[in-house]
């Protein structure tokens, strides 16, 4: 049995006649019935009636099923194969700041939608060095395909920078942001007001990537009339910086670093909320919509939708 013949007789049961079934595969009435019966004899059960008119046995039916899935399978493998001998499978270049945002169901389902139409597209997410590049440099210099980047409530005015390189640029989510205070500090027991933190110094990494998240946390804070100092901690992240160097100042960060926050200082902070306003922090995804074409054109433009159907 080989797979021509497995189409041979999927069409058999989709068109439920020999003539019409010989046809749409190109061979003969008879060649066709050859290889039906061929199969049943191998199977050693019948798959169609020939009495009358033509009809999947309940064997035959259940085999259909199962036939259809192995001939996609082949399909899809032989497509894979073959994309990989002309030079690899087709890709789309993402920066690895997706793993830490709440993003895993929309690039999901993106993902999937481009995998349906086109089996051999791979989603790399790249590890990049934000030491060398800021966010908006990874586009100019071609590292990836879609880029992103942060702003502080509202992210017309990030995504307009973008707009005027000729980037096309959309809000992708927004993330509430918390306040880590440590114990025995004295926003511990007070409410947690925008006012509260003034002159507050936090802690935050030091990169290009980070000093634009950082930028954005100030600016979020300062719209509500709070300074905050960020102190640059080298070599830790922002919600796991070194003990000595984080005594007394306060961190902050995403909703999403919640539990994060929860399992490195345990009983060390108590996480709040900002009770007068919403301190948000926009993530804003662009791609040059010239440059991009087919497989990495269609991701782009599903992730946009989607991010599109949640704002």
């Amino acid at each position: 049995m080989n797979t021509r013949h497995l189409e041979e007789f999927i069409e058999l049961g989709k068109q439920l006649n020999f003539s019409s079934a010989a046809r749409e595969m190109y061979v003969s009435q008879p060649t066709l019935s050859q290889h039906i019966a061929m199969m049943e004899e191998e199977m050693g059960f019948q798959l169609v009636t020939r009495e009358g008119s033509v009809e999947l046995t309940p064997e035959g039916a259940e085999f259909f099923s199962m036939a259809q899935d192995v001939v996609n399978r082949c399909e899809t493998a032989r497509t894979r194969c073959r994309n990989l001998s002309q030079g690899g499978p087709k890709t789309v270049r993402v920066p690895d700041i997706l793993s830490t945002f709440p993003v895993g169901r929309m690039l999901d389902q993106v993902v999937g939608d481009l995998y349906a139409q086109d089996p051999v597209s791979q989603v790399i997410v790249r590890k990049v060095d934000y030491g060398r590049h800021d966010p908006m440099s990874l586009l100019d210099e071609d590292l990836v395909d879609v880029g992103f980047d942060f702003s502080c409530c509202g992210s017309e005015h990030v995504a307009q920078r973008y707009r005027e390189r000729g980037y096309r640029a959309f809000r992708l989510l927004k993330v509430p942001m918390l306040v880590a205070v440590p114990r025995g500090h004295r926003l511990e027991s007070e409410r947690l007001l925008a006012r509260s933190l003034d002159g507050e110094t936090f802690l935050s990494r030091s990169n290009p990537f980070c000093d634009s998240y950082r930028q954005a946390i100030v600016d979020t804070f300062a719209l509500a009339g709070a300074a905050l100092r960020p102190k640059m901690v080298y070599g830790s992240s922002f919600f796991d910086p070194p003990r000595h160097e984080s005594a007394g100042m306060v961190s902050v960060g995403s909703a999403h670093y919640f539990k994060i926050y929860e399992l490195i200082w345990g009983s060390e902070r108590t996480v709040k909320k900002v009770e007068d306003f919403d301190a948000d922090i926009d993530l804003v995804a662009a791609y040059d919509a010239k440059k991009l074409s087919g497989h990495r054109k269609r991701f782009a433009q599903r992730l946009e939708e989607l991010a599109g159907q949640t704002a």
